[in-house]
């Protein structure tokens, strides 16, 4: 039975050589990819990070008009108290000079 041992050693040999092909294919295409696939992953992070950095500026900026238009608003609110006090009171000199 010499001979059976044989064809499974050849057999053994050209499966052990297609899986040596196989891997090395796959390692080839992960070269490729990787290749490919990083730089851009690489490119986008530098291009969200742009963005990120931009909107934060703009929430930054869109703070400080808020707090602006707040005290704005606080000081109109006091200033239509103050005119109607003042209306109130020539409403009250005009009743009695009536």
């Amino acid at each position: 039975m010499p001979g059976d041992q044989d064809t499974v050693n050849s057999e053994e040999l050209a499966g052990g050589a297609e899986t040596r092909q196989r891997v090395d294919r796959w390692i080839e295409e992960s070269q490729y990819l990787l290749g490919r696939i990083i730089p851009g992953i690489l490119e986008d992070r530098e291009r969200l990070r742009g963005r990120a950095e931009a909107a934060e500026n703009a929430c930054e900026q869109l703070g400080l008009e808020a707090s602006n238009l707040r005290r704005e608003v606080s000081e109109l609110h006091l200033e239509i108290q103050g005119l109607r006090s003042e209306l109130a009171e020539i409403g009250r000199t005009a009743g009695a000079v009536i």
